[in-house]
């Protein structure tokens, strides 16, 4: 989004002495590393200074073991003049706990009267958004979640009669839309964090770094198939259970084929996952500052104004 890649950063110290020290199985890609290494001795070549730039990769996960920090110290005796060899650590001793808290029980909150919390703060501004809203444009929506204007080709599944989170029914048939990262994209294998974040957490991070949003993605998606399908010209009705909610609102939003929407679940909003932050598999349906310009219920409360039918199942 600001034009900045990686490489930018270590060119930015060039002619400065830069070592980039990479772990093979860390869960950034190496070869994003590799890549970032190669176009950066390039340009340290044409200021004549190619030696100044090095990569150290060592087979193993995220951290700083000690394969690199030897390396790092190595690097920083090079080029400070200070000696040569092989740098010797000392055994480290680590603090307990109780030696590093700095309350009594460790707990701010419980010690210190007064204290607040991140999500009360959270709460509070969201309150305080909530009140300074006016009803946001399609231009605003699709500003916001970085909707782009033009496809970008990503292969969407269509079934007709088929499972999914998002389904569309039109001209007297039904078809399930499998948008990237839902049911043959989705993304498996990778780290979830014990599950709090679900197998979006890898490509909506992708998505936030581009100055994208994987929200915004997937309702191109959804609009792409819409497309492709000739029943629309009557209008479509879009139906979405939990994780295909978010999804669906914004693409009914955005879209005036979109006649009805159908929500198989209670409906979301961004407000109540900042109240309730341990919610789960929600990172996908996440689009930083939104909140500033509108939440779900708003998107629900604009298409009935459009006419366009909403029906919401209730909680149990």
């Amino acid at each position: 989004k600001l034009g900045i890649e990686h490489v930018d950063f270590v060119t930015m110290r060039a002619p400065k002495p830069t070592l980039i020290l990479v772990a093979t199985r860390d869960f950034f890609d190496i070869e994003g590393s590799w890549t970032c290494y190669r176009e950066a001795k390039r340009l340290y070549g044409l200021l004549d200074r190619a030696e100044r730039v090095d990569l150290f990769e060592f087979d193993d996960k995220h951290g700083f073991s000690s394969p690199r920090r030897h390396a790092a110290v190595r690097f920083m005796w090079r080029w400070l003049g200070a000696r040569t060899g092989e740098p010797v650590f000392p055994k480290v001793t680590l603090c307990t706990d109780a030696e590093l808290q700095c309350t009594a029980t460790g707990q701010v909150l419980r010690d210190v009267a007064g204290s607040r919390s991140v999500v009360e703060f959270n709460v509070d501004r969201a309150a305080y958004l909530a009140k300074r809203r006016t009803a946001a444009t399609v231009v605003d929506v699709c500003r916001q979640i970085a909707c782009p204007d033009e496809h970008d080709g990503f292969p969407v599944g269509v079934a007709q009669d088929g499972e999914a989170a998002i389904r569309a029914r039109a001209g007297g048939k039904s078809f399930a839309i499998s948008v990237r990262g839902r049911g043959a994209t989705t993304a498996r294998g990778r780290r979830t964090y014990g599950g709090w974040f679900g197998p979006d957490f890898h490509p909506a991070f992708l998505a936030m770094h581009a100055g994208e949003s994987l929200l915004g993605l997937r309702v191109s998606d959804v609009r792409k198939a819409l497309d492709g399908l000739q029943e629309v010209a009557g209008g479509v009705t879009l139906e979405a259970d939990a994780a295909g909610q978010a999804v669906v609102l914004h693409a009914a939003f955005l879209d005036r084929r979109v006649v009805a929407v159908r929500l198989t679940s209670p409906l979301l909003s961004w407000t109540a996952l900042v109240s309730q932050p341990l919610q789960t598999r929600r990172i996908g349906d996440i689009v930083p500052g939104a909140l500033e310009l509108y939440d779900l219920p708003d998107l629900v409360a604009a298409l009935e104004k459009r006419g366009c039918k909403v029906r919401i199942a209730k909680s149990r």
